[in-house]
């Protein structure tokens, strides 16, 4: 076996997934797993499909084996994210090589910008430039020159650093392959050469509009039926009443407690959530030079449903799979045996975590409660802990 792993948000599933995994077939991958979000996403909103559908859509669109990547770690920083990621692939035992997309696909930019970042000093340069209001990737880019600029001011590319630093932490011995991102870029509006990105098919989809959507074969028919059938989270209207509330009912050390909340951060969420009436109001409040839209909003998500920094300090305490198809089943086999975190496959397996992973696991749970409140047809809680496993081909 030789088992790539990818790091992946898959909000929704589209064709330049398609690609990635092609690339990491002709890289000599023989199962292709994919690390991805659950109910809420790294841009700091909830994912317009659960996490079981989309992973769902990720094995048929040809992922072998999909885990998750817990929430605090799902709704964290660029540096938090791709630790979180890294750690569950290598956590599995089984990881020969890890793949993610990026604008530039040199490794050896990745690596000499990893390497650059973990220098003594590299952080305390980086706050002293700050202190004029520039965000972190500007003044990454002050330090690192014209040479690696790119690779701190450029969205996937800043993932990218983060993943080679986190594989050079855990002392990653397997393939790092790099793939670059072509036709759409990210967040563009419109499709290109078949290829879309996440932000124009979500708008696609909150429209209504299932024509030519650019994704796999059957991901689109898996689409329409969860939005026929409610199942889907339109846009911030349709949630931002739940949300707003659940931010005002929380209490001041929520906001003390939001991970990265340096400097008075804390405070300014929560003046803002007490001031505004409309979600946009309380990004437009909380934004300034220093911090971008993701950061705010992945700030505003985590007072909303209660991730802390003592959480996100620390690494996944578990691994839980989402979907695979018989080759997935194969891998699974294996890592069950050489996997370093408690593989959790249904909820019973919960009895063998520790006191943290327990702590995660509830928050799990009761993010996932809030989340089937904000898809057009209301579930019931408990999902968490009752949805099943995707194999494709079984009923």
């Amino acid at each position: 076996m030789n088992a790539y792993f990818t790091a992946a948000e898959y909000n929704p599933f589209h064709n330049g997934h398609c690609y990635h995994i092609d690339q990491m077939r002709k890289a000599g991958a023989t199962h292709v797993v994919a690390v991805m979000s659950g109910n809420y996403v790294q841009r700091g909103e909830p994912a317009i499909f659960d996490k079981f559908r989309r992973a769902q859509a990720a094995v048929i669109g040809g992922v072998d084996l999909v885990l998750e990547l817990p929430l605090p770690w799902a709704v964290a920083s660029a540096e938090r994210f791709s630790t979180g990621m890294v750690a569950v692939a290598v956590g599995t035992g089984v990881a020969d090589g890890f793949s993610f997309g990026c604008e530039t696909a040199e490794l050896s930019m990745f690596q000499r910008a990893a390497a650059l970042s973990v220098q003594p000093g590299f952080q305390e340069k980086i706050k002293d430039i700050r202190r004029d209001g520039s965000s972190y990737p500007a003044a990454a880019a002050k330090i690192c020159g014209d040479t690696l600029a790119a690779m701190f001011s450029q969205p996937n590319n800043i993932l990218g650093v983060e993943y080679v630093k986190a594989l050079m932490k855990y002392d990653f011995q397997g393939h790092i392959l790099p793939v670059q991102r072509f036709a759409a870029a990210h967040d563009a509006l419109k499709a290109c050469d078949s290829i879309a990105s996440a932000m124009f098919i979500r708008n696609l989809l909150a429209t209504g509009k299932m024509i030519d959507l650019p994704v796999p074969d059957g991901c689109a028919e898996l689409y329409a039926s969860l939005i026929d059938a409610g199942f889907y989270v339109k846009d911030k209207t349709s949630y931002e009443r739940q949300l707003l509330t659940l931010l005002r009912a929380a209490e001041k050390s929520v906001y003390d407690a939001i991970p990265d909340a340096v400097g008075g951060f804390g405070d300014r969420v929560y003046r803002a959530v007490r001031q505004a009436s409309s979600l946009e109001e309380v990004y437009a409040l909380i934004k300034c030079k220093r911090f971008t839209f993701s950061s705010v909003r992945r700030a505003v998500l985590c007072a909303a449903l209660g991730v802390t920094a003592d959480t996100v300090s620390r690494q996944p305490p578990y691994i839980r799979v989402l979907a695979m198809n018989d080759k997935g089943k194969s891998l699974l086999r294996q890592m069950r045996k050489q996997a370093e975190l408690p593989v959790l496959m249904r909820h019973a397996d919960t009895a063998s975590l520790d006191g943290f992973g327990k702590k995660v696991y509830d928050l799990e749970c009761r993010a996932t409660d809030i989340y089937n409140t904000l898809t057009a047809r209301l579930r019931p809680c408990g999902t968490n802990m009752t949805d099943n496993v995707f194999i494709l081909g079984e009923k």
